[in-house]
């Protein structure tokens, strides 16, 4: 059987949900990919429908998209939004 979710099941399940947004920008226009106006425009997408949003650019040498996973800024922020928030949560429980 398939299920579907409503428009109530979806608005209940992104009042669960962090989201971070992270741009990379080498000239502040792009990543080398993906342009900054598309990243950043996610915020219209999330904004009053997730639990909380934030939005992070970084800059510099390990900017570009295919080096954000080696950006020592990138991996802080998985490391305290992603990585603590679930060492938390399982403390918790």
């Amino acid at each position: 059987m398939e299920e579907v979710f409503t428009d109530q099941a979806n608005a209940q399940l992104g009042r669960q949900i962090f989201n971070i947004t992270v741009a990379g920008s080498e000239n502040y226009v792009e990543d080398g990919l993906v342009p900054l106006s598309s990243v950043l425009a996610g915020k219209y997408i999330y904004q009053g429908i997730v639990k909380h949003y934030t939005q992070v650019t970084v800059t510099g040498k390990l900017a570009q998209h295919s080096a954000l996973p080696q950006n020592r800024e990138v991996l802080d922020l998985i490391r305290r939004y992603v990585l603590n928030h679930n060492n938390r949560r399982q403390a918790n429980n």
